[in-house]
């Protein structure tokens, strides 16, 4: 057996964007991340910041952000490989900037009864909806709304809400 980690975690140093998300969202982490666990190597986050998706070892991504929670998912090492796979082909792909201005204007309707607002999807990947497409692929998890409007909020409460974990 193999597992998955999907992650939650904020940065150590003060970043306005982290601190707004926090804020908004009201939870204590701003950003969500796939880990491979490794014995031969380091071990692995994916996720999207700084511009793109890419892969960090543990150690260099911890120089920069605290992790608050991880949920482990079990997974056979076929699986695992698969889905790490599928990081891999989406790696370099750009950060969806424009997404977080859609979420953030489509909640603020939502919390003052405005009719909503027509969205699409843009290019690139947020860190939730990056997540939520690996959940989707491979786990068979399906949203409510798009993925590329899913809060690092949504992600954590569909892995409870699922029990695909193991906390």
């Amino acid at each position: 057996m193999s597992s998955i980690y999907i992650g939650f975690s904020y940065p150590r140093k003060f970043k306005i964007g982290a601190w707004l998300i926090s804020w908004w969202t009201k939870t204590p982490y701003s950003h969500v991340y796939i880990r491979f666990p490794e014995k031969k190597i380091s071990s692995t986050v994916y996720h999207a910041a700084n511009g793109m998706v890419h892969f960090r070892t543990q150690e260099n991504f911890l120089k920069e952000n605290e992790i608050i929670v991880e949920y482990t998912i079990d997974s056979t090492e076929e699986a695992k490989l698969a889905v790490l796979q599928h990081c891999m082909n989406l790696s370099g792909e750009k950060y969806g900037y424009s997404e977080l201005i859609k979420i953030f204007l489509l909640d603020l309707c939502d919390r003052l009864g405005c009719n909503q607002f027509k969205t699409y999807d843009g290019i690139g990947y947020i860190c939730s909806e990056l997540v939520a497409t690996i959940m989707s692929d491979f786990m068979l998890v399906s949203w409510k709304k798009p993925k590329y409007l899913l809060k690092p909020k949504d992600i954590e409460d569909k892995l409870i809400e699922n029990m695909l974990i193991n906390k």
